[in-house]
């Protein structure tokens, strides 16, 4: 701390009786000053102890309650539902593109199928070959120059298969293979 000689007016000070310095002492702090910090922080503290615990203790009690009196809980199974997977391989149908040019359409399906429905799928794979056939049939005019169809044909080859089977047990097909020929 630098000490400097001040000057007034009329009056000339001496030096030792001046002390001039940029920021106070330690001691001209007040203690209160000290902890205004501490106490802002405390506070914050607690009342976040307090929101939480009586979020916690809240839903705790709301979750028992609304088991007991619904019968519903808040627990859920994650876990994943079972499925089987069905092939239908190396299907080979002649296309056409814009020109009238003819290709060969090779393409293979994989069918996903909910699980205890095996038997019933595994005694109509012949129909659903017939079905998957002839729904590329229909559509073979555009399959190849045309990408709307080709987007559209998995949804059309899982309504028809599960019509055919009578219920949806088919949840969702895939192609596996698309190859065209020429």
């Amino acid at each position: 701390m630098a000490k400097r000689k001040a000057k007034l007016d009329l009056y000339e000070i001496p030096e030792s009786q001046v002390e001039i310095t940029d920021s106070p002492s330690k001691e001209q702090i007040s203690f209160k000053e000290k902890l205004w910090g501490s106490y802002i922080i405390l506070s914050f503290v607690v009342l976040f102890l307090i929101v939480a615990g009586g979020s916690w203790w809240y839903f705790r009690n709301f979750s028992e309650n609304l088991k007991e009196r619904t019968g519903v809980s808040l627990e859920f199974d994650n876990s994943v539902p079972k499925v089987e997977h069905f092939s239908v391989d190396d299907l080979l149908v002649s296309v056409k593109d814009i020109r009238d040019r003819q290709y060969i359409l090779s393409c293979s399906f994989t069918l996903e199928v909910d699980d205890g429905r095996r038997e019933l799928v595994l005694g109509k794979l012949e129909e659903i070959r017939k079905i998957i056939y002839q729904t590329l049939d229909d559509e073979k005019d555009d399959l190849i120059s045309n990408t709307f169809v080709r987007k559209t044909l998995k949804k059309k080859l899982k309504d028809n298969v599960n019509r055919m089977i009578g219920m949806s047990c088919v949840r969702d097909i895939y192609i596996t293979k698309f190859l065209v020929i020429s």
